[in-house]
């Protein structure tokens, strides 16, 4: 797991699953549940999943270019569009808008 995060720098479940399937279906299996599988391999679980600053500001510049060109906004639009901008920020902020 600390191999994967010092190449890429996520701990993501959804990323491990995509890119580490075998990690993350062990640590599951093992430990059983991912939050359990982090902690194990001595990281912190919520502050390890938390966007950094520079990550909000991109959400955020993206969001308001789409408001610049006069796109929609609703979620379903971007969902189309642009899924992972949808996802971080509702993960990030709760909205898209």
């Amino acid at each position: 797991m600390k191999n994967a995060y010092g190449k890429d720098g996520k701990v993501f479940a959804r990323h491990f699953q995509d890119n580490y399937a075998h990690l993350h279906e062990q640590g599951i299996w093992i430990f059983g549940d991912w939050d359990k599988a982090l902690h194990a391999a001595g990281f912190e679980p919520k502050t390890t999943r938390k966007l950094s600053i520079r990550d909000e500001e991109k959400i955020i510049i993206k969001i308001r270019a789409m408001r610049k060109k006069h796109l929609p906004l609703y979620a379903k639009y971007a969902m189309d569009n642009d899924g992972k901008l949808l996802k971080a920020a509702l993960r990030q902020f709760g909205s898209l808008s």
